[in-house]
């Protein structure tokens, strides 16, 4: 009587390991999705960020070109892909307003430094059809997906 009640309880033991180790492996399965969800939920906050920035630099150029209304054709065929010379002025002509802008614009978009807080990889066009300007920031944040952000303005 003895052996039987030792076998049925390492038989029981067994089976609880077994139980133990469906858990952890249930919980690790769990634990995995959660952090792959996080790594999602971080992509699409930086993505956004990149995007509300797009907006923020797409819309000081129309403030900068509404602000310049004499001299607003000038702004056409900004690239900021082009380097444009550092400008300075105290007593600012038109002129000199457009050439301010499209160098200070230019360095806010092409700017490397992160306490800027940016846009990586960005470009700056300003395309003007019929009357119609076409402001667009595009950028390259993860490798082969290019992501734009344009407005329209009639000035």
């Amino acid at each position: 009587m003895q052996l039987r009640q030792i076998s049925l309880r390492n038989k029981a033991q067994g089976f609880t390991l077994l139980e133990v180790l469906i858990a952890v492996t249930i919980l690790a399965v769990g634990m995995l999705g959660i952090a792959a969800m996080q790594l999602m939920s971080l992509k699409d906050n930086r993505d956004a960020y990149f995007r509300s920035q797009a907006v923020l630099l797409t819309q000081d150029m129309a403030e900068r070109m509404r602000s310049n209304q004499s001299k607003v054709s000038a702004y056409k065929g900004i690239d900021t892909s082009n380097s444009y010379s550092q400008f300075q002025c105290t007593s600012c002509s038109a002129d000199d307003i457009v050439k301010l802008d499209k160098f200070e614009w230019s360095q806010r978009i092409n700017t490397t430094t992160t306490v800027a807080g940016l846009i990586p990889s960005a470009k700056g066009t300003v395309t003007e059809s019929a009357g119609i300007y076409t402001i667009e920031v595009s950028w390259q944040a993860d490798g082969a997906t290019v992501s734009k952000y344009s407005i329209r303005v009639v000035i």
